[in-house]
């Protein structure tokens, strides 16, 4: 299993039982998708995927997290990273290693 099965898994199960955690870990999943990757329109769809997971799992810090977005892709990805990890803790934590 690769790191987007591993996302695409979590985000099913958050979808199923509405668990912040999960939400959480899906989302630390799609920015360390994103974080790997090197075309920026593949770095935007991840971030804008992670933003997404939170949006659900904890919908008070979805307006802080969306409105980093609108910096370019890899500020965006920068300072939501940023904002993730000093809101959940360390993203690598999260995500297991692949």
């Amino acid at each position: 299993m690769g790191l987007i099965e591993y996302y695409e898994d979590l985000r099913l199960d958050a979808e199923a039982e509405g668990n912040k955690d999960i939400w959480v870990k899906a989302a630390a999943a799609a920015l360390a998708i994103a974080l790997r990757k090197s075309s920026k329109a593949r770095v935007a769809y991840w971030t804008k995927e992670a933003v997404s997971c939170i949006a659900s799992g904890d919908p008070k810090a979805a307006g802080e997290f969306q409105q980093l977005l609108h910096y370019s892709t890899w500020r965006a990805l920068d300072e939501i990273v940023e904002l993730f990890e000093n809101r959940y803790g360390d993203l690598f934590d999260l995500v297991p290693t692949f």
